[in-house]
């Protein structure tokens, strides 16, 4: 079980304590009720004990949904997402541990509420009035998050806490169906529920039979380009053709810490802080600044010194070599160098032979006067070769852009560009969530209005 489960596992551990101890009062109140109603009543007429009881874990899990959702003082005011089922994309182009949780925490977290519910109140025990409950319940949770800051206002979590609810509602009446041997509403009920079930895990069953992974640079939403001049000052061609596709090596969990321990122990870090994920190690330099992650897939690695000004300078090629072999890392002679911003300085290696594999990706690094490097982003892996596929061409990789499916989409719907110009579009490779080299294009816009310059990753794979 990887730290980041741990976590969720361990907040919602704490929530559950805070609710135990919220229900101690309740409890109280609720003999006192008892006892009331049987003096008002008399010894015959039975109080209404599961009724109140349901009432009481209605209220302790309400309590435990706050406490989990809703917290002052977040980073979140005023955002929103407006793009339904933007979070399941992203979950499926990462396919990490964290983005599914996501999704489905959001869906496990409103299955009481279906179940609670109908049982306190039997008119909700028709599908067209728990649908609304369910949806306003998760409204309000929203709209809290909205004000408070603590989260965003989202359509996704709309929808998955409905489809909660739901998933709590269907097989409860199916059970509720049994002893009044209603079969044809059991039946439905269940359907209902095997679908939503069977629809989620083919997901997952989709992405295990085919044969590539996912890219996590891949767009999660449309954007609408329709007001967007677009203009092309570099040479686009419209013949699509085949290219090798490659195959990483994947790190292990052991092989990704015992890497991050010795980079860090090198630069004289004694001790290390180690958090685990599914596809990264997170390592931070206790009571320091330095940390680096090392992700799974294929060992490429992302170093910061927090500790910097954040005033970078370009410096020589040479000097940032030298460098750079400090940290372990040394460059190839043929790799090609360039720092376009005057702060990041690139290498890029491009398939350069290494025995029967290929070293291929980009080192980028920045450098901080009088201080030396300060960040590292290390992407070149080792490859080998696995299959020729065929791929989309260059004009095509253009025609998605202005078509609006961009993985800057959020840039675009903030700044609204009224110009975009589109200065190259060069074939490149990134490792996919299966560990495959991916063929994809870089192109490179450019908002004249503003000088802004964004470089966009299309999947070329046909």
């Amino acid at each position: 079980m990887s730290d980041f489960l741990n976590f969720v596992l361990s907040y919602l551990g704490r929530a559950m304590i805070i609710a135990v101890f919220a229900l101690i009062p309740g409890v109280c109140l609720l003999l006192a009720a008892a006892k009331g109603h049987r003096r008002r009543h008399g010894p015959d007429v039975p109080f209404p004990w599961a009724r109140w009881v349901l009432i009481l874990l209605l209220t302790g899990y309400l309590a435990v949904v706050m406490f989990v959702t809703v917290r002052q003082g977040g980073f979140y005011s005023g955002r929103c997402n407006f793009h339904l089922f933007r979070a399941w994309r992203e979950a499926w182009n990462s396919f990490s541990e964290r983005q599914w949780l996501n999704v489905l925490l959001n869906i496990a977290m409103f299955v009481p509420l279906g179940i609670l519910v109908p049982l306190i109140w039997p008119k909700f025990q028709k599908w067209y009035l728990m649908l609304p409950a369910g949806f306003g319940v998760s409204l309000s949770i929203e709209i809290a998050q909205l004000l408070t800051g603590s989260g965003l206002f989202d359509v996704d979590d709309l929808f998955n806490n409905t489809l909660g609810a739901m998933m709590g509602f269907w097989p409860l009446m199916a059970v509720l169906s049994l002893p009044k041997r209603k079969w044809g509403r059991c039946l439905r009920h269940t359907l209902a529920l095997a679908s939503a079930a069977a629809a989620i895990c083919s997901i997952f069953v989709v992405y295990d039979r085919q044969e590539y992974g996912n890219l996590s640079s891949a767009p999660v939403f449309r954007v609408y380009t329709g007001d967007v001049q677009w203009t092309v000052s570099c040479p686009l061609s419209d013949e699509a053709h085949t290219v090798d596709i490659y195959k990483t090596k994947p790190w292990t969990r052991a092989e990704c810490e015992a890497f991050g321990r010795k980079f860090l122990g090198n630069l004289g870090a004694r001790q290390v802080d180690v958090t685990v994920y599914n596809d990264e190690v997170y390592l931070r330099e206790f009571q320091g600044a330095r940390i680096l992650e090392v992700f799974y897939q294929d060992g490429h690695y992302s170093y910061a010194d927090l500790d910097m000004s954040r005033e970078f300078v370009q410096v020589e090629e040479e000097i940032l070599r030298e460098a750079l072999l400090e940290f372990g890392i040394q460059i190839p002679e043929e790799a090609q160098f360039s720092c376009p911003d005057g702060q990041t300085h690139y290498f890029r290696v491009d398939r350069y032979p290494e025995g029967e594999s290929l070293l291929d990706g980009t080192v980028a690094v920045q450098y901080e006067e009088g201080q030396g490097i300060r960040t590292i982003e290390n992407s070149l892996v080792t490859v080998t070769y696995h299959a020729k596929e065929p791929i989309i061409s260059p004009e095509d990789a253009v025609q998605q852009l202005t078509e609006g499916h961009l993985a800057n989409g959020d840039w675009f719907e903030r700044s609204k560009p009224q110009r975009i110009e589109i200065r190259s579009c060069a074939l490149s490779y990134q490792v996919d969530t299966k560990g495959f080299y991916q063929p994809v294009y870089l192109v490179e816009l450019l908002d004249p209005a503003t000088g802004n310059v964004l470089l966009e990753a299309v999947p070329a794979l046909t």
